[in-house]
């Protein structure tokens, strides 16, 4: 999903300017920014990872020790 982002800037020469890091990568129309997730379209910013997942792991409950907080001794 692409939808249109608000942390940019518009620039001169169909140019933006990304705000969200500290890159502040200054993109030229229809290419991508120094992470791949913003693009520039027609001088506006667009975010091309909406709605996806970004990271992902597995992780069992039994690692947590809190299980064992509220028992009874």
């Amino acid at each position: 999903m692409i939808i249109e982002s608000i942390l940019y800037e518009k620039l001169d020469n169909n140019k933006i300017r990304c705000n969200v890091c500290n890159h502040r990568c200054v993109i030229n129309n229809d290419k991508y920014g120094f992470c791949f997730t913003r693009k520039n379209l027609n001088k506006k910013s667009y975010s091309c990872n909406f709605a996806s997942i970004s990271s992902y792991g597995i992780d069992p409950i039994e690692k947590n020790h809190y299980i064992f907080f509220y028992q009874d001794h």
